[in-house]
This record gives structure tokens, sequence and C-alpha cells, in this order.
């Protein structure tokens, strides 16, 4: 197995953590009963040993943030390997909340009479504007169109003067005869 990025120091930490969490029922999963004769780890339990290896190369690409993100997490029972990968990635990202004073804009300094003066003008303004009354306005283009067909002199395209056609036609006024031919037929007029 490769060395990881890991080192044991660190992987020994998790493990006395959660060993602190869960008491002895963490090592329990990975005890042996074997126990190493002499070196730097004699008298401990190969079986932890071989976890904390394999957990070093699992976790070989975490950062110390990570690791500290997975220790500060809440875990039911003692967790494998891989749940506690999972954990050191997971992150609930949220942006910071608006303080209270942020959020809200700040209203105008004004005098009750000033604010009336105020919507007095806006209600005159809007009075004063011409809304048209029907759709001949919302149709001023399609007629144009329909003008510029009808003199040959039309550079739209095809398109351009069946959207128009159709237009005229959904708002239920006649469609001009330079733009005729351009409706779409539906499958009753092709049945006919």
């Amino acid at each position: 197995m490769k060395r990881s990025h890991l080192d044991r120091a660190t992987v020994r930490e998790i493990f006395r953590v959660l060993r602190g969490s869960f008491g002895s029922v963490f090592l329990e999963k990975f005890r042996t009963g074997k126990l190493v004769e002499g070196g730097p780890n004699d008298g401990r339990d190969v079986g932890v040993l071989e976890a904390m290896d394999v957990w070093a190369h699992k976790l070989r690409n975490l950062s110390a943030a990570d690791v500290k993100h997975g220790l500060e997490a809440t875990f039911k029972h003692p967790p494998s390997c891989d749940e506690f990968l999972t954990a050191c990635c997971a992150r609930d990202i949220r942006p910071p909340a608006p303080e209270y004073n942020q959020a809200q804009l700040e209203a105008p300094k004004m005098t009750r009479e000033e604010a009336e003066v105020q919507i007095a003008q806006v209600k005159r303004a809007a009075r004063g504007m011409r809304f048209p009354s029907d759709n001949v306005r919302k149709l001023e283009w399609a007629y144009a169109i329909a003008d510029e067909t009808a003199r040959g002199v039309y550079k739209g395209g095809m398109h351009g003067k069946r959207m128009a056609a159709e237009a005229i036609r959904d708002s239920r006024k006649p469609v001009p005869e330079s733009l005729v031919p351009f409706l779409t037929k539906t499958n009753m007029e092709d049945a006919a």
C-alpha cells in the first residue's frame, strides 16, 4: 500500500477522538487479538494498526480542515472509514444571513404633506399617459410587414410574414391579402 499524505499521527488522533466519543466499541470493530511483538508498535493490536493504515490511505486526499470538519460531525454509531470520509467532505454551505439593519432599505425622510404632494404628482403623470384602447397599436408591426409585403419591399423572410399574419388573425382582425398565403393551415382546412 502506498504511503499517504495523511500521516499516522493524524489517523491516530482521529482514532483517539472517536474512541473518546464511543469508548472501546469503536476499537473493537478492528481488534483481532493478535499483538505486535517488538518494534515501535510492540503490544499493539494488529487489526487496529491495519485499520489505521487503511484509513490513512482512504483519507489521503483530505486537508486538515476536512479532517477537523469530520471530527466535529455527530455520529449515532461508531463510523466506518467511508462514513467518516463522507462527514469530512459534506458541507452545508449557506451564504451568511444579512444583519437585520442591512436587509432593510432606509425609508425616505419626508413629511406627510410632502408624501401626499409626491403621490398626487405620480397620479397626474399616470393619468396623462396614453394607453392603447385596442389591439391596433400592438399590431402596428404586423401591418407594417403586410404593407411592405404588398409593395414587394419586405426583406425579413418567410418567418416574419407568417408571424405577422398569425398575430393579425389571432386578434380576430381581417388578415391583409398580402399575408394570407403565409398563414399555416389547420388539419380541418387540409381535409376540406
